[in-house]
């Protein structure tokens, strides 16, 4: 399976690109009032409207102001905030280490060039789609 290698501060993590529409530069965000706190506001990409969510808020990270590094994974009609969006690999499952830690939302960890990679569990983060605004 192929992945997206995207980073939150010094952790990598990936992403399937069974789910990700697509990467894209950062621009201008249209805030919303009186949101859950992972929502960040709106985009208008090529003539859609998409809900941005920043990925570090909703993992419970320490926010860090937007620079032109950052960039938003599209997954459905979802921007989700990373500080940097690095490499594609195609891992098979069997690579992939469980983790046991009780939190769903990741699946298991591989290892490439000496870094740990987190493997995000695709049906966790679309569960976090789910939250309409």
């Amino acid at each position: 399976m192929k992945y997206i290698i995207i980073g939150l501060g010094k952790e990598r993590y990936a992403i399937s690109t069974e789910v990700v529409r697509s990467v894209e530069r950062v621009q201008a965000i249209r805030s919303i009032p009186m949101v859950d706190p992972s929502i960040k506001g709106v985009i208008n990409l090529r003539g859609k409207v998409l809900m941005v969510k920043d990925l570090r808020a909703i993992f419970g990270l320490e926010a860090t102001p937007m620079t032109e590094d950052h960039r938003f994974v599209i997954i459905h009609d979802v921007a989700y905030i990373v500080d940097g969006a690095y490499d594609m690999v195609d891992i098979e499952d069997a690579n992939i280490d469980p983790l046991r830690t009780g939190n769903e939302m990741m699946k298991g960890v591989f290892k490439k060039d000496e870094q740990m990679i987190i493997v995000i569990q695709d049906q966790e983060l679309l569960q976090v789609n789910e939250i309409d605004f």
